[in-house]
């Protein structure tokens, strides 16, 4: 066996190696020539529904525009309004009204009444959805009467 054979055998493995590894990359498909514009995409508005979800809340709070409005039950009748204020009367006597400062707690999952005066407590209600709330007990924990305790929105 004579020195060149080993050059010649490395030479041939070396160009073998090069000829595999430097493959050409694939051409890329030749544009489209079609000039007409493509046919107008119609995207479904989601269907309506009055139970919240994810989409309905913004973290950490509800967005106090979307959700002002004036809600009322048996007994109350609570006006929220987007600058984050609140006017709450009972409907058998309208005069005596509580006003005061509202925010949201939990993520949107409740909202506080703070009152301006120091007569009246703070309230806490229960957002069912965007046209109901419930009346919380001080503590957080659901009223007797959940449907005593409930506000819809008018």
């Amino acid at each position: 066996m004579s020195i060149r054979q080993p050059i010649a055998f490395a030479v041939l493995a070396f160009a073998t190696l090069l000829a595999v590894a430097c493959k050409p990359e694939p051409a890329a498909p030749a544009a489209s020539t079609n000039t007409e514009p493509a046919p107008p995409v119609s995207i479904a508005a989601p269907a309506p529904t009055d139970a919240l979800d994810a989409s309905d809340i913004s973290s950490p709070a509800l967005d106090a525009k979307a959700f002002a409005g004036t809600f009322g039950g048996d007994d109350d009748t609570l006006e929220l309004r987007a600058d984050s204020t609140f006017r709450l009367s009972a409907k058998a006597d309208a005069t005596k009204a509580i006003t005061g400062t509202w925010s949201t707690e939990q993520e949107g999952e409740h909202l506080r009444l703070t009152p301006a005066g120091k007569g009246a407590s703070t309230r806490l209600y229960d957002v069912v959805s965007r046209d109901e709330i419930q009346k919380l007990a001080a503590d957080g924990t659901p009223a007797a009467d959940p449907v005593a305790a409930s506000l819809h929105r008018q």
